[in-house]
């Protein structure tokens, strides 16, 4: 899903659906995956899926560095 999501926050291969990635990359971050966790929080945090989500994103970057990462 995590791949599907960044395809599809791209528009390549498929419509352009912030909406459907988002959904995606929150399933998979929530269910611990750490690599969506990373993504998510910062494409969150970059704006992708719209303004004043920064909060939302930071707490996805935290939640993933307490379970390790280092990206």
């Amino acid at each position: 899903r995590r791949q599907l999501a960044i395809l599809a926050l791209a528009g390549e291969g498929m419509k352009k659906d912030a909406g459907q990635a988002l959904a995606w990359l929150r399933q998979d971050a929530e269910a611990g995956d750490i690599e969506s966790q990373v993504y998510l929080g910062g494409n969150l945090l970059a704006g992708e899926f719209g303004r004043g989500q920064e909060a939302e994103g930071r707490r996805w970057l935290e939640r993933a560095i307490a379970a390790g990462s280092t990206d």
